[in-house]
């Protein structure tokens, strides 16, 4: 009598649903009409301001600071650029209510596996995409302009920038989590972020003061930096970060999608 074939254990891949929201979101994110129009007026901007720069620079001869002109760069990005990011984040769940979001969870991917998804996808492509900008117009500044920009100064100022856009985009999805319409989460998101700003503005309190972080962008592309302070208001901006994901996640993981 023949022995039955010994059967082959298949191996579970915990991290294959984490994966799929994540590629899903991606290429979602990325096929966006919004998401697009961003990143080309974001470009087109950089680059018209760029050439304006460098044209007054060649052509009159008139002396313009690379570093002027990141400075003002990232400021934008921190003042506007994260009116965008509340935008395109606040709707990360919410716009998903009752289509993909019941279907993707009554498929064996969990709702920890779905957020987490979710969270990582925004960060990989906003953060990725401002990074990706970023370095483009260092290095075009320092090749059409007055090259006063310090390398190191200039990365630490950039990787502060992302940090307080992780740090919106993690409070975006959280929101995303929390209210069911996305028009509703993006005026709570908003109010709450420019909100707490203002008052930290006002009351000139806390590390995280827009104010202060704003004077403080021109400073480092200078080269007047301290490693300790900037690594302690990145770790801020992730602590802050780290708290509204887990704030959502929990929440997310017990209520009704």
């Amino acid at each position: 009598m023949d022995l039955p074939a010994p059967t082959k254990l298949l191996k579970i891949n915990r991290f294959l649903p984490y994966w799929a929201v994540l590629q899903m979101d991606v290429r979602q994110t990325l096929r966006s009409w919004s998401f697009r129009l961003w990143i080309a007026a974001a470009v087109v901007l950089s680059i018209g301001y760029l050439l304006h720069r460098a044209a007054i620079h060649h052509q009159a001869g008139i002396q313009q600071s690379a570093a002027t002109l990141m400075s003002e760069v990232l400021q934008f990005t921190i003042l506007i650029g994260t009116t965008l990011v509340i935008m395109l984040t606040a709707g990360t769940i919410s716009s998903e209510r009752g289509t993909m979001a019941d279907s993707v969870l009554s498929r064996g991917i969990s709702r920890y596996s779905y957020f987490m998804g979710k969270w990582h996808a925004r960060l990989f492509t906003y953060v990725g995409s401002f990074l990706f900008i970023a370095i483009l117009a260092l290095i075009a500044s320092i090749t059409l302009l007055h090259g006063d920009l310090s390398l190191i100064g200039s990365l630490l100022a950039m990787a502060l920038v992302a940090a307080v856009l992780v740090m919106v985009i993690s409070c975006g999805v959280t929101v995303s989590s929390f209210c069911n319409s996305t028009v509703l989460g993006i005026a709570v998101l908003w109010m709450a972020l420019y909100g707490v700003g203002v008052a930290l503005a006002l009351l000139e309190y806390g590390m995280l003061n827009p104010v202060k972080l704003l004077k403080l962008l021109p400073v480092m592309l200078h080269g007047e930096y301290d490693l300790h302070m900037q690594a302690t208001l990145i770790g801020y901006c992730f602590a802050v970060s780290g708290g509204a994901a887990l704030l959502g996640l929990i929440h997310f993981a017990r209520r009704d999608v």
